[in-house]
């Protein structure tokens, strides 16, 4: 059985041709003397995404290649079962990590005594998880866990490309969630259950992830078809919920991006009440009138 490392940077890629040699270069010119592993699976790609590999000849680089595609999650999934990390960081083949992320990592989380249960990312140049946790009123730089993270994951969830992860505690929830939807929202639902299984939080004040072509965000989402992700999302999520956490979930969210819930939990809400909410959410804003029947439809 091979040794454990303390980090695994994991590269899930499916016909990422036009990319993928960035990612693996950056993932490569790491500013960290230990030693780390660099796992690129390969989801069944039809492009030159192996032959852009086979090129890298690098003793840190391990590949995995599935025999048919898998969805996004899935594969994520599989980078989590195959890596030897105790952490996971992943970069997606068209992002890119700046030379100092693993040494920030590595720094915090060695001030923490390496925590088993825990999640770690820093600022990005697209998709920066700070303004969810302006929303929540709670500091860059400040372990957070237990309900101040209720609040924190009312809004969304991370992006998981340059988010780094305890790998054999993610593992123990189940990983990420089987999402049929194509959209594939972030990992909303995990870190609920995250939050309920006694994991701790930290964004660090750094810049350390850069999105470049992000190919893997839909472009053109309509509001009810994120919906409708999220619906999934959410079901999947109450499965494995009791009826207390449910209700903290519905009432956090509730609470802190009404305009979501209403929609979002229609068939947990009498009646009377959405048409209160819709009314008022009216009279508050009466030019966004369109807004108001879009609520109503989803």
């Amino acid at each position: 059985m091979e040794s454990e490392i303390l980090f695994t940077i994991a590269i899930p890629v499916y016909n990422g041709e036009k990319s993928l040699s960035r990612a693996i270069e950056s993932v490569l010119n790491q500013d960290y003397d230990s030693d780390y592993e660099v796992l690129i699976v390969n989801n069944a790609s039809t492009d030159h995404t192996e032959e852009i590999i086979e090129k890298f000849h690098d003793s840190k680089i391990k590949v995995v290649n599935n025999k048919e595609t898998v969805s996004l999650f899935c594969n994520h999934n599989i980078c989590l079962k195959n890596a030897r990390g105790k952490y996971i960081l992943f970069c997606h083949a068209d992002d890119e990590l700046y030379t100092i992320a693993l040494s920030v990592l590595d720094k915090e989380l060695k001030r923490l005594n390496y925590p088993t249960r825990f999640i770690i990312w820093g600022h990005s140049l697209f998709r920066d998880f700070s303004w969810a946790l302006q929303q929540a009123h709670l500091p860059v730089n400040q372990v957070f866990s237990g309900e101040a993270a209720y609040d924190a994951f009312a809004f969304g969830g991370l992006t998981p490309s340059g988010t780094c992860y305890s790998r054999k505690s993610l593992l123990e929830i189940g990983g990420f969630p089987l999402l049929k939807n194509r959209l594939q929202p972030c990992d909303w639902s995990i870190l609920w259950k995250t939050v309920f299984s006694g994991f701790e939080y930290e964004m660090i004040d750094r810049l350390i992830f850069k999105r470049v072509d992000a190919t893997t965000a839909s472009r053109n989402v309509s509001f009810s078809d994120t919906l409708e992700a999220n619906r999934e999302c959410m079901r999947e999520l109450f499965k494995t919920l009791n009826e207390r956490q449910i209700e903290i979930v519905k009432s956090t969210i509730g609470r802190m991006n009404p305009n979501y819930s209403f929609p979002l939990f229609k068939e947990y809400i009498p009646k009377k009440m959405r048409i209160r909410f819709y009314i008022s959410s009216f009279i508050r804003h009466p030019r966004a009138w369109r807004k108001t029947i879009q609520l109503i439809k989803c």
